[in-house]
């Protein structure tokens, strides 16, 4: 049985699917960057299932459900703000007609002062992670490289020195090991 907020994959593209009504299944690439949602037949929907060419995979973003928002009230307003904006605009399931979506769009730019883009991009991280609150919180953990050893020889990052004589040096294997000797032998 076909359910909302099901993932589907079909030929290595994975969907979410967003609304069932009458003949009509509307659905979202769930890991493309510029994707809107799409409609499909529910007749050519079960047509990819007997053929198995459609099957049901694991929800990438189950893991939003069961997170609360951090602590900080700087993460929490922005939670809220972003949800803010994009209330109007998925209020009912409108929203997934191509008109009725760019004059509810519209009005939420000419109402709040914000970017088409900044809507566009809110709206797809709902749509693709679920259609949860949650799903508009920042994916910080993804940030960074956690665990990966920078190997920057050839020019120091950061901005150059203001105050102060001398020029920084990018850390290279022969600087670590000095770094290593004197944890070793004063630090430990």
């Amino acid at each position: 049985m076909l359910q909302v907020n099901d993932v589907i994959q079909l030929e290595k593209i994975r969907y979410r699917v967003l609304s069932v009504e009458q003949n009509t299944l509307f659905w979202i690439d769930i890991d493309s960057t510029k994707g809107l949602p799409e409609s499909l037949h529910l007749e050519q929907y079960y047509q990819l299932v007997e053929s198995g060419d459609l099957k049901r995979v694991d929800d990438p973003y189950l893991h939003l459900q069961g997170v609360n928002p951090e602590k900080s009230i700087k993460s929490q307003k922005k939670l809220e703000d972003n949800y803010t904006l994009i209330a109007p605009i998925i209020k009912d399931s409108l929203v997934f007609y191509k008109e009725s979506r760019s004059k509810r769009i519209n009005q939420v730019i000419v109402d709040k002062d914000v970017s088409k883009a900044t809507i566009y991009r809110l709206l797809r991280r709902y749509w693709q992670r679920g259609q949860i609150k949650n799903a508009l919180l920042s994916s910080f953990s993804n940030s960074g490289a956690s665990g990966k050893r920078r190997n920057l020889t050839e020019n120091k990052p950061g901005r150059p020195r203001q105050f102060g004589r001398g020029e920084g040096q990018p850390v290279t294997e022969s600087i670590r090991k000095k770094f290593r000797i004197f944890i070793d032998k004063y630090l430990t």
